[in-house]
């Protein structure tokens, strides 16, 4: 029986199971490909006599590896010790008092062979209370038939069961390991690591025997106070970063469908459960519990809090679950910030305007907040922030990219520490109640996105200064989630945010240089509703010279191209934002060919 290349590694860890080793190992030598079979067992710092029954075995079967420790060790880090000297291409646990159908191995080895995309398979077992008893003695009664995997049922509960099949380049290659500092749920952390980037999948067959002692021998109902820690510690960690990894479109789905359904009535709701189990048999809806969970999940890591609050309250005003109690407690621990509002400031060769604008900061009603100042271009400016701070909390960096204006915001994003994130163009200013204005708003509110008005100033150059020849407020119009797909109708510096919207939605795009805010606004309102506060705070500079740092209609015509690209998905099938979006589009390429001839308006 040869063991050079084994296609199947079985690892049997072995603690007190005198009375269930020899019948796991016949079983394990009766398998349809026992020649491509290793087994590998690990003895634990038994107690018992599993030792002289193994070593009979190891006389005949050269494919049968034995380990054994003097201490007693966790079952995952048995796991681990005999993965680690493994030689087959896919792994499997055999668990001491568990059986096998005689092709189990062959099916699970075959499914992965031929379907390289997956990484684990999991099928279906028969539940016996009578100990030792094979696959073939037992009566098929009581079937444990897993659901088909999908990341949020897998969240709900460990559906992978108690002999699933996985690739050894998890281990090897993935560096995916089984969680030694667990007990009880060490198998299902290792099926959520490997579900986070890799498939999974259910063959729905029958292919072995779970002995579930009639006393409750099993270890997650000796100690049911550990069951439920462990396990809410694994489902609360894995759905952190599969909420994390989530595209802005599935986030928003996710949160729709969840949020609805966790405050549905609980008629509607299982009523809903029963029509679906009706239209799919073979199919089990999330319970109810689940669903609350990952609502208030969701909503909590988009920043809405008092809506998790509130999604908890109603759940535990009818039902206790150790979950949702857990979740809503850790909420009760308030995030610190060093300082209110974050105002970012990229820069870029224009000290006398960068001046006007601190100036309009050291102007504010409002005093709490940093300043973060990003160089975004060549000339020196460390003795101007110099002399501002004594008057402002100001900071200066210097962009290791100049001119790109996206990277800048985003160092000032990297830097900042404010609840809240505030923006200011160099060339622009605020009006003195700008930040109490935008920051008294976002604190009484659930909004976490506010958008003020801007007075527009034309201006002209007259010997050294700039003089305004006008003023006029070009737009102040509520939030439309497909106006803005199609035209950017909000200033950058009217804008105040929780920072919760920019971890969600990501950074700045470093590929534009221009409408990198449009860009931003648009990822944001997938997820977001924004406030309109109808009132002038502050006013954006235009001026007739080569000082505007977005005249340049070639790059703006080509960023729009990008735009328009990178957003497709959104609002395809409205006929408004298609036109819309070739109206904005011709009249950019129009304006850039008129840029090249002179025969444009100087201002922007």
């Amino acid at each position: 029986m040869s063991t050079l290349n084994p296609v199947v590694s079985a690892i049997i860890s072995t603690y007190n199971s005198e009375k269930f080793i020899e019948g796991r190992i016949i079983d394990l030598l009766e398998q349809t490909i026992v020649d491509k079979i290793e087994i590998i067992i690990v003895n634990s710092g038994s107690e018992q006599n599993e030792e002289k029954i193994i070593e009979s075995y190891l006389k005949n079967y050269p494919n049968i590896n034995y380990i054994k420790t003097t201490e007693r060790e966790s079952i995952y880090k048995a796991w681990n010790r005999g993965i680690k000297i493994a030689k087959g291409k896919f792994i499997t646990n055999a668990n001491t008092d568990d059986r096998l159908r005689k092709d189990a191995f062959e099916i699970l080895s075959s499914y992965l062979e031929n379907n390289p995309n997956v990484a684990l398979a999991y099928a279906d077992q028969v539940i016996s209370q009578i100990p030792n008893l094979t696959y073939d003695q037992i009566q098929k009664n009581s079937i444990r038939k897993w659901n088909d995997y999908s990341m949020t049922r897998l969240l709900e509960a460990s559906l992978t069961g108690p002999q699933p099949m996985w690739r050894a380049s998890l281990h090897f290659e993935d560096n995916i390991w089984f969680d030694e500092q667990l007990e009880i749920s060490g198998d299902y952390d290792f099926a959520c690591k490997v579900a986070l980037k890799h498939k999974l999948y259910h063959i729905p067959k029958t292919l072995g025997v779970y002995y579930l002692s009639p006393s409750k021998e099993n270890k997650e109902y000796l100690i049911p106070e550990l069951t439920l820690k462990e396990t809410y510690q694994v489902r609360n960690k894995y759905s952190n970063q599969y909420i994390s990894s989530l595209s802005l479109e599935g986030l928003k789905k996710k949160i729709h469908y969840y949020t609805k359904w966790s405050k549905s009535s609980i008629f509607l709701f299982y009523f809903w459960k029963m029509l679906f189990k009706i239209i799919s048999p073979n199919r089990r809806l999330e319970t109810r519990e689940f669903v609350t969970f990952f609502a208030a999940k969701l909503n909590n890591y988009i920043g809405f809090k008092k809506d998790v609050i509130d999604i908890c309250k109603s759940y535990l005003s009818n039902k206790s679950s150790y979950d949702i109690t857990e979740l809503k407690s850790s909420l009760n621990e308030e995030v610190s910030y060093n300082t209110p509002i974050s105002v970012i400031i990229p820069t870029f060769d224009r000290p006398k305007f960068l001046k006007n604008a601190l100036d309009s900061l050291v102007n504010q009603s409002f005093k709490n907040f940093e300043v973060i100042v990003i160089n975004n271009g060549t000339v020196q400016i460390s003795d101007l922030i110099e002399e501002y701070k004594i008057k402002l909390d100001i900071k200066l960096y210097e962009s290791d990219i100049k001119g790109n204006v996206s990277h800048a915001k985003n160092i000032g994003l990297k830097n900042s520490s404010g609840k809240y994130i505030a923006y200011l163009d160099d060339d622009d200013w605020y009006h003195p109640d700008h930040l109490q204005t935008l920051y008294t708003f976002l604190e009484n509110s659930k909004c976490l996105f506010i958008y003020s008005d801007a007075l527009v100033e034309l201006q002209d150059k007259i010997n050294e200064d700039y003089v305004t020849v006008k003023k006029f407020v070009e737009y102040s119009k509520d939030f439309n989630r497909n106006l803005l797909l199609v035209k950017d109708y909000i200033f950058t510096p009217c804008v105040m945010h929780n920072r919760k919207c920019y971890e969600v939605a990501g950074f700045f795009d470093e590929k534009l240089t221009t409408d990198e805010d449009m860009d931003m606004w648009i990822r944001m309102s997938r997820i977001y509703d924004f406030k309109h506060l109808k009132k002038l705070t502050c006013s954006v500079r235009r001026t007739s010279d080569s000082s505007a740092l977005t005249k340049d209609w070639n790059k703006m015509y080509e960023n729009a191209k990008y735009l328009n690209e990178k957003h497709s998905s959104y609002g395809k099938f409205n006929p408004m934002v298609w036109i819309g979006r070739m109206y904005y589009l011709r009249l950019r390429k129009n304006r850039a060919a008129k840029s090249r001839d002179g025969s444009i308006n100087n201002y922007y």
